[in-house]
């Protein structure tokens, strides 16, 4: 028997970070590559599934993208994903998955809470 927890956990986590910024976070976010948000969803994912190697070639593909369209908006964003990749070359998933949380929202890629 087969279980759908895998597949099921990985539809909520890709959900829980599909929500459209708001207000001026939308303007900032739509002129960002959108490869950014891709390469930071797919090292989730990879986090999740435990592939920590392939979380740090994503998220640094996504801190390439970011630098190129990086404001003064985006330098702690890029901050984040430095601190996101050192976790997940640790292989502490959980710190990695926060601080991936908190690039999205200093990238505009996601609203903030409350």
């Amino acid at each position: 028997m087969t279980s759908s927890f895998p597949s099921t956990a990985l539809s909520a986590m890709v959900s829980a970070v599909s929500h459209e910024p708001e207000g001026p976070l939308a303007d900032a976010a739509a002129h960002l590559d959108p490869r950014v948000r891709a390469e930071i969803d797919h090292a989730r994912v990879d986090l999740y599934c435990g592939r920590d190697a392939e979380a740090v070639a994503n998220i640094r593909a996504a801190r390439e993208h970011l630098r190129e369209n990086a404001g003064v908006r985006q330098a702690q964003a890029l901050a984040d994903l430095d601190e996101a990749a050192w976790f997940a070359r640790l292989g502490r998933t959980a710190p990695a998955e926060l601080a991936l949380e908190r690039a999205l929202l200093h990238a505009g890629l996601m609203p903030s809470p409350g």
